[in-house]
């Protein structure tokens, strides 16, 4: 039993500790741009949609419908696209997009590339010049950060923010004739105006409703929403959805992206059935140590044994009775009292009184 004690306190003692060093160990993040509302890391948009959810009051929600079933829509909202590049898009898509911005709509596009069709219809063409460095070795080596001004409106006042270059791949180079400029992360100044390079987002007004452009989708992230005092930023470019309800589509995201969770990581994900499934797992580790328990086994009831003297005499006074051999019995009898008669007479012939005599 002492033995079985010991045992027990090793297994509880190896489970604590493995629970501990899993705990303590250091978080392993994915830098792989997702943008899914199920993602966690860093270029997942998880604690993005949560943000948002909770600071937009008009109502914030996501789904999958692409540009053509939004046209359904009846009353104007903002809708919000965050791919890495879109898809090149069809004639039906293109045709969407201006409809949707004709009857009202206000449309954010985060990408670093909108296709070809929808690039020439806008007349603003995007660029890749980003680094090549990968965003935790460029932090490791304490290398500094970019700068993206927000250029100065009616609404806002002009100001810089830090980024890091990995999140600054593209920039836009469009006709400024029929569009607004938003934010850039470079701009000279002459004698005569201010020329802007490497420009970052703009903004078409399309009949009733405004196509907004932002070639920086991995701001919108949450790394993005997290980083310091940045989300500002995000913030001035969703004040480009005019207040509406914004509708972020997921349907141009990669269907490898965009998959649905495994019911293991969707229990993990949600925090009273991942408790249940801890609990689960500790009855049974705690039912599996109990029973390496040594069990006494059942004594079985040992009955005396009998006295079958009785019945073997009977059953020899049977046989001799059956045989009618009495003779033979007659003989050892007689046999058996000489045997006695010698034994008595030795004794008295032996014995003082019979010498006196």
């Amino acid at each position: 039993m002492k033995f079985s004690r010991v045992y027990i306190f090793c297994i509880l003692l190896f489970l604590l500790l493995v629970f501990i060093s899993e705990y303590r160990m250091p978080k392993h993040f994915r830098w792989e741009p997702t943008f899914s509302h199920n993602d966690k890391q860093p270029f997942g948009c998880y604690v993005f949609d949560s943000v948002l959810s909770t600071s937009l009051s008009q109502g914030y929600t996501v789904n999958s419908q692409t540009l053509y079933q939004l046209r359904n829509l009846k009353e104007p909202h903002g809708i919000l696209l965050i791919a890495h590049e879109m898809p090149e898009l069809t004639k039906t898509d293109v045709k969407s997009v201006l409809m949707l911005a004709e009857k009202g709509h206000r449309l954010l596009l985060v990408t670093e590339s909108c296709g070809q069709t929808l690039e020439d219809t806008l007349r603003c063409h995007s660029y890749n010049k980003g680094t090549t460095m990968p965003l935790v070795q460029y932090v490791k080596k304490g290398f500094g950060r970019d700068t993206i001004q927000w250029l100065a409106d009616e609404r806002y006042d002009s100001r810089e923010y830090r980024f890091y270059p990995q999140l600054l791949n593209s920039e836009l180079n469009p006709d400024s004739r029929s569009c607004r400029l938003l934010s850039a992360s470079g701009c000279q100044k002459t004698d005569s105006d201010t020329i802007y390079s490497r420009i970052k987002a703009v903004s078409f007004t399309i009949g009733k409703g405004s196509i907004t452009w932002a070639c920086t989708p991995l701001i919108f992230t949450n790394f993005g929403i997290l980083d310091g005092s940045n989300h500002e930023y995000i913030f001035r470019l969703l004040s480009e959805l005019g207040g509406l309800p914004v509708i972020r589509t997921e349907a141009y995201l990669p269907a490898v992206q965009t998959a649905e969770q495994t019911p293991l990581r969707f229990i993990i994900s949600q925090r009273p059935l991942r408790w249940a499934l801890y609990l689960t797992v500790l009855v049974i580790l705690i039912s599996m140590l109990f029973g390496f328990r040594r069990r006494q086994r059942v004594i079985p009831v040992v009955e005396a044994p009998q006295n079958h003297l009785l019945e073997f005499v009977q059953l020899i006074g049977t046989l001799y009775f059956q045989r009618r051999d009495s003779r033979n019995e007659l003989l050892q009898q007689s046999n058996k009292y000489k045997k006695i008669w010698k034994k008595t007479t030795k004794k008295e012939s032996l014995s003082p009184t019979s010498q006196n005599e």
